[in-house]
């Protein structure tokens, strides 16, 4: 349990999202999206880890739903945003280029249990560019190479 009130704890999804969108070292870049892969496994395993000793603990599993929740909008916006900035720059984006990604269903909701499908939406204003088929194909690549059931 922590001393601080829950709006002043450090909030995990906002660290996933930096660690995984920050620049890779040079050394790493050569293979960027295994690289981010494996930072992703890698923060999604030590949250998990957490989050089941929190629950042992605890037995609070609503919490385990919400930070849940929270720790894959991190992890998805820190891979979107690794992707726009590292993988698939483009120079000069249209409205065309733009892309939401939407969290629906349980997760929508700000509830993602274990072994839960993970419901996403990928919207777009027109028709999808090969730069957004490109960012969504990323994306979902690197939600089944950690395990998640895309719903």
């Amino acid at each position: 349990m922590s001393l601080l009130a829950p709006d002043l704890q450090p909030r995990p999804e906002l660290t996933c999202r930096q660690q995984i969108g920050a620049p890779l070292p040079e050394d790493e870049q050569a293979e960027s999206a295994t690289a981010v892969l494996a930072r992703m496994r890698e923060l999604l395993g030590e949250s998990e880890r957490r989050l089941e000793a929190g629950f042992a603990e605890e037995g609070d599993g609503e919490r385990v739903v919400r930070e849940r929740a929270r720790l894959l909008d991190g992890l998805l916006a820190g891979a979107l945003d690794f992707a726009e900035s590292q993988l698939f720059r483009v120079a000069n984006p249209t409205r065309g280029e733009e892309m939401a990604l939407l969290a629906v269903g349980g997760y929508g909701r700000g509830e993602l249990a274990p072994h839960s499908d993970v419901d996403v939406l990928f919207l777009y204003p027109y028709k999808p560019t090969p730069h957004l088929e490109q960012m969504t194909e990323f994306l979902l690549y690197r939600l089944w190479d950690l395990g998640l059931k895309v719903g």
